[in-house]
């Protein structure tokens, strides 16, 4: 089940975010603002690893997709990587020029 609550990010900003919810219902969750735990570091973690695994050979364009499931915890919301069958994929792209910058 999901339920559309306002939460606060890191920066301070309040959104409107369908989160996943297990169990009995709060029916006054959606009067309050619940704060967002683990969203920063979630995606700086990810990122960060990325870019550690291409050390050496940097590429001039890198993408990096991957899902960030919002569920509902005590005190707060937390992110957590998404995936098929309780695994996280994270899809990367990375791209060289044909012609190395001249020096």
């Amino acid at each position: 089940m999901t339920e559309l609550i306002q939460i606060e990010l890191p920066d301070g900003d309040i959104v409107w975010a369908r989160v996943a919810a297990e169990g009995p219902s709060d029916v006054g969750i959606g009067d309050r603002v619940l704060p967002l735990k683990g969203l920063t570091e979630t995606v700086r973690s990810v990122v960060s690893n990325v870019r550690k695994g291409l050390d050496g050979v940097p590429p001039d364009e890198l993408t990096a997709e991957f899902a960030v499931e919002l569920a509902l915890a005590e005190g707060g919301v937390v992110a957590a990587l998404v995936g098929l069958q309780a695994n996280a994929s994270v899809k990367i792209t990375a791209t060289w020029s044909a012609n190395p910058p001249q020096s």
